[in-house]
């Protein structure tokens, strides 16, 4: 059985070195799940695949999975209770977008006092160490690195910001613990995001508009 799982199947069995193998490993296979519609479209799209996918979208436990109150933890990173918390959880490939985040962290930074959280670990890190000089943010930065359980974060923080261009939906344990998000507005992105308490910032294309920052709190 064959579970088609985020993004991976389009970015990496879309290379013209890999789709092929990828696309016989799918159609051979005795069965295969997709964690949601688009990714079993983009899969039939981007790779020719026309075998049966089950659709069989991820869960959590809301008893595990929930807003815990962590007053010690955030006042690890918030020096009072007038800074802001802004977090970003990913595996910092470039669909990822972390020039995206720094950016709006950049204009978040000088509209009210803010720290960024940066959790998780991969190739684009460098990038954000880059332009945490460049756009002299860095001791406003926390890099965390892989965390085993994010919830506490997530609890503690005021946004969670997931500029990515091919996300469906926020990271799942951000809406279940109720962190409000700003994310980017792609085609991916599903219609019904204002039932989860989370809105666009900005588009995928788009320079980080000037209004980023003061819609972040509106």
């Amino acid at each position: 059985v064959t579970t088609l799982h985020g993004t991976d199947i389009t970015l990496v069995g879309s290379d013209p070195s890999f789709s092929e193998i990828v696309a016989y490993s799918i159609e051979t296979s005795d069965g295969v799940t997709a964690v949601s519609e688009s990714l079993r479209a983009a899969t039939r799209r981007e790779l020719g695949v026309r075998r049966d996918i089950e659709v069989i979208p991820n869960c959590l436990d809301g008893e595990i999975y929930r807003r815990r109150s962590v007053p010690g933890l955030r006042q690890r990173f918030a020096a009072d209770e007038t800074t802001r918390l802004v977090i970003h959880v990913s595996n910092f490939r470039p669909v990822k977008r972390i020039d995206s985040v720094m950016q709006v962290f950049a204009r978040i930074s000088r509209a009210v006092p803010a720290r960024l959280l940066l959790v998780g670990d991969g190739p684009e890190l460098g990038t954000a160490y880059r332009l945490g000089h460049e756009l002299n943010i860095t001791p406003l930065v926390e890099m965390l690195g892989a965390q085993e359980d994010v919830i506490p974060l997530l609890s503690a923080s005021d946004v969670f910001l997931l500029p990515s261009a091919q996300a469906r939906w926020p990271r799942r344990e951000s809406v279940q613990s109720r962190s409000p998000s700003g994310t980017s507005s792609s085609p991916v992105l599903p219609s019904g995001w204002r039932s989860v308490g989370w809105a666009p910032l900005w588009y995928v294309g788009w320079r980080c508009p000037p209004s980023a920052s003061t819609r972040c709190w509106s």
